[in-house]
């Protein structure tokens, strides 16, 4: 018999690291406890542990910072602010031995196991109340997602690009797909292994959500949670990431479904102002571009990590981690018009900060309808269809107020070279660059780093590290050497 104490408290222990519960214990609800299988013998039981392992997945240490920020850190457009010490500069240095990971799987493990004992629950069908018909396909498609999430942004820190090796033979992340009870040792799965789960378990997740929050079938909790869309808008991703001919074709089915299958003309999700997605806070605001957001709360600051990142409270001293770099000012090529200049950067003397985090309790946009559409633009180039390319290129640049480009005057080199000219100026301090250099097998650049050299996109010198006592607590755990 499990309790609700083992759940929430200190998984990653359990889980990655090797330390095991004494059973006896675990059989004795401590005082005030109750055990798992009474917590979800109700629908809203279950719910409740879905919302924690939203919680955890939305931690400042895990998705709703780290695994943003670090992948600007350790690309090429950000520079370290003045007062940069600790764990913020040693990423920059990309020195992930003296700060390896480890606070952030704690997170995505916990959300994970959450997820497999709602699945479990889901199995046996626990609840019995009049809720559970209704919601038992949601909330099992909520666990499948959330698992299929944070697997994916982990593979993309601790294994190698999709791709690397010819059958992705190489090491990606530790699955987990049942809940944790006792010691184990798991040892790492292989980046194919990782990638199959992912989107198995996003397919799975696409038939089984909601298209959209009805409050007459759903508990007023799930209002602002992940729906149909978003499983389709993550598989995107997925797909996009793999860089692959099949991968392509896939993204862009499931980018039609999205967005609409006529290039340039922008049926669900259409484009509203730049600040449009980095405005909204609670759970029924959303920009009409948002497909998928972390939902800023009151009391739990979300958002927070980004923040103390990136926005600018005090030039003097400097008042936050990352400033954008000389390399990305240069990349960007802006015109003096665009509104993602005007509107969501500000120089301060000398330096350039984002404002796209300046909002307390912001909702985190996690994925948008722009980036569909500059995937699409990318594939169809891709595919030779430069027509359609340009049409979608050109509700970007429309949106940003900078000119159009000429279908009849840009070959597929330039048209390109375009494309992810707006992609940097589109996602810029959104986790996009570091990602998205690796899917391009493109080198990773020094940026503004003194006596630093590019590191080529397949080394394992930028992906993350386990921590020492991970390592020293699971003798199946294999680091990611130099």
């Amino acid at each position: 018999m499990k309790t609700l104490i083992f759940i929430h408290t200190g998984m990653i222990l359990v889980m990655l690291l090797g330390i095991g519960c004494n059973k006896d214990e675990l059989d004795i609800p401590p005082p005030n406890k109750v055990t798992l299988e009474q917590a979800h013998s109700t629908t809203a039981g279950i719910d409740q542990t879905i919302t924690a392992a939203y919680r955890n997945m939305a931690d400042g240490n895990a998705l709703s910072g780290r695994y943003y920020w670090w992948a600007e850190a350790m690309a090429d457009h950000v520079k370290p602010n003045t007062n940069i010490t600790g764990d913020f500069l040693n990423i920059y240095n990309r020195d992930f031995v003296a700060s390896p990971g480890g606070g952030d799987l704690s997170y995505t493990y916990r959300a994970i196991n959450l997820c497999n004992e709602v699945l479990r629950s889901v199995e046996l069908n626990r609840p019995t109340d009049a809720q559970y018909a209704s919601n038992k396909d949601r909330m099992k498609g909520e666990a499948l997602f959330l698992r299929a999430i944070c697997n994916f942004e982990m593979v993309r820190y601790y294994g190698p690009q999709f791709g690397k090796s010819a059958n992705n033979d190489d090491l990606g992340v530790v699955l987990l797909k049942e809940p944790v009870e006792g010691r184990i040792q798991p040892a790492r799965n292989t980046v194919a292994e990782t990638y199959n789960s992912i989107m198995e378990d996003l397919l799975a997740a696409e038939q089984l959500l909601p298209a959209t929050f009805d409050p007459v079938l759903h508990l007023a909790e799930y209002r602002g949670r992940a729906v149909k869309d978003a499983a389709r808008a993550y598989l995107v991703r997925v797909y996009f990431q793999q860089s692959t001919t099949a991968g392509n074709i896939k993204a862009l089915e499931y980018i039609n479904k999205l967005i609409g299958a006529s290039p340039g003309t922008i049926i669900n999700y259409p484009l509203g102002t730049v600040l449009d997605a980095f405005n909204k806070s609670g759970e029924t605001a959303f920009a009409t571009e948002s497909i998928f957001q972390i939902i800023g709360v009151p009391g739990q600051s979300l958002a927070d990590n980004l923040r103390d990142r990136y926005k600018l409270i005090s030039a003097t001293p400097a008042s936050n981690s990352y400033i954008a770099s000389a390399k990305f000012l240069a990349d960007t090529r802006f015109y003096n018009a665009d509104k993602r200049k005007t509107d969501l950067l500000i120089t301060v003397s000398g330096s350039t900060y984002t404002k796209k985090y300046d909002l307390q309790n912001m909702n985190i946009p996690k994925i948008r309808s722009a980036e569909m559409i500059l995937d699409r633009a990318e594939i169809n180039v891709a595919g030779n269809n430069l027509p359609d390319a340009v049409k979608d290129i050109n509700v970007i640049r429309q949106r940003a107020n900078i000119p159009l480009i000429d279908a009849a005057a840009i070959n597929a080199v330039q048209l390109l070279d375009t494309i992810r000219i707006e992609r940097i100026r589109e996602f810029c301090f959104e986790g996009d660059r570091l990602h998205y250099l690796k899917r391009s097998k493109a080198d990773i650049p020094a940026g503004d780093r003194t006596n630093a050299t590019p590191i080529p996109w397949n080394a394992n010198k930028i992906l993350m590290k386990y921590s020492q006592g991970e390592l020293d607590r699971n003798s199946n755990l294999v680091q990611n050497n130099d």
